[in-house]
């Protein structure tokens, strides 16, 4: 998957802790967009029989709410995707996504 790489903050101090002389370096996280985070909802489902909305909220580091919004995504776009309750989300076995999903 993508990610895109953003600088949040410079601290020299973590840098020169390290060895490295220089202070050009920042403190760089990935942000995933919402693509490449669906994608990765659409493997964590493949990959197990149930998956909660929190496991997923936890995995992406994202709200849960945002895990409702994506999980409609999915549906919208055909993904077959079910719910039992205190068990989580899951996708109806069989189901495999082609080459026109992407």
């Amino acid at each position: 998957m993508l990610q895109t790489i953003k600088k949040i903050v410079t601290i020299p101090s973590i840098i020169r802790s390290r060895g490295v002389a220089s202070q050009n370096f920042g403190l760089y996280i990935c942000v995933m967009n919402r693509i490449d985070r669906l994608f990765g909802i659409l493997i964590l489902l493949q990959s197990k029989k149930h998956v909660s909305a929190e496991t997923i909220a936890d995995r992406f580091e994202i709200s849960v709410r945002t895990v409702y919004r994506d999980i409609k995504a999915l549906a919208e776009q055909g993904v077959p995707l079910s719910f039992e309750p205190n068990r989580g989300y899951y996708i109806v076995q069989g189901y495999f996504f082609t080459a026109g999903f992407l």
